[in-house]
């Protein structure tokens, strides 16, 4: 009996979980997409065999009969939480990659606003401000090219396999052009 109360409390918080996840993933800005759609598809289907598993690990349910059939219900429930964890994972790296695809053009973007900026200061001539505004256009370039590397129809594993070398080599350029942006200051 402690065995069968265990592990209807475990398949009715599994069913729980399934549930809380679909309706958080159902309110992302991505949870439209296609990858998205079956990782939820995927959860949906592993919720309601979580909930199968409880009702069956029920005291009123609780018969020779139902208590062959559970290791099988177990062996399906843990097939579909492998298929379920591989869309798990496709579908955060889709949101990861959004999301750092977004980042690069918001960087891309500042970087532009601040080069034209900086142009029509009265300093803009100066040979410190031309080798930060030089340096600024550089690293802009850079998220530029990230961003388009992030981009859906962009993404392969090679691309991806790249993007931390980008990502470091924006970093660096980064660090570069704040000794330039600190030195025009000064002047």
């Amino acid at each position: 009996e402690d065995v069968r109360a265990a592990l209807q409390q475990m398949a009715a918080s599994l069913a729980l979980w399934h549930k809380v996840t679909e309706s958080r993933l159902q309110t992302l800005p991505t949870a439209t997409s296609a990858v998205n759609n079956k990782f939820i598809g995927h959860l949906k289907e592993t919720g309601e065999l979580a909930l199968e598993l409880e009702r069956c690990l029920s005291p009123n349910k609780m018969c020779k009969t139902t208590a062959q059939r559970i290791p099988g219900q177990f062996a399906s429930y843990c097939s579909h939480v492998e298929t379920m964890l591989v869309h798990q994972r496709l579908s955060l790296e889709e949101d990861v990659r959004a999301a750092l695809q977004q980042m690069a053009a918001s960087l891309a973007l500042w970087h532009k606003v601040t080069e034209s900026r900086l142009q029509t200061l009265p300093t803009a001539t100066s040979a410190v401000n031309n080798k930060f505004i030089g340096h600024l256009k550089e690293t802009g370039e850079l998220a530029l090219e990230l961003e388009r590397c992030l981009s859906p129809n962009k993404m392969c594993k090679t691309t991806a396999q790249r993007i931390p070398g980008q990502f470091a080599s924006y970093c660096s350029h980064v660090e570069t052009m704040l000794v330039h942006q600190r030195l025009s200051l000064e002047e």
